[in-house]
């Protein structure tokens, strides 16, 4: 009889185990989920700055045009306005 509750008792043991691995393992299933969300927002994010890189004019190339332009009006005798 003591053998028997004590057989019990494990199967009740393994039973909680069990219960808390299934929470776990749910617990699992959304952070999987967030983290495929959080991916696909990534690799939105990634093609959009990729987009972005294309339409950039770096500040050292603007100045530079800006400087010439304003070289030529000064040539052409043209007030800018500045």
């Amino acid at each position: 009889n003591s053998l028997e509750g004590r057989f019990d008792g494990l199967e009740n043991r393994f039973d909680g185990l069990e219960n808390r691995f299934d929470g776990l393992e749910k617990g699992m299933d959304s952070v999987d989920e967030k983290l495929e969300y959080i991916d696909a927002r990534l690799g939105r994010l990634e093609n959009d700055v990729k987009e972005l890189r294309g339409e950039l004019v770096y500040r050292h190339e603007f100045e530079d045009a800006l400087s010439r332009i304003k070289l030529l009006e000064n040539k052409a005798g043209i007030d800018s306005g500045k």
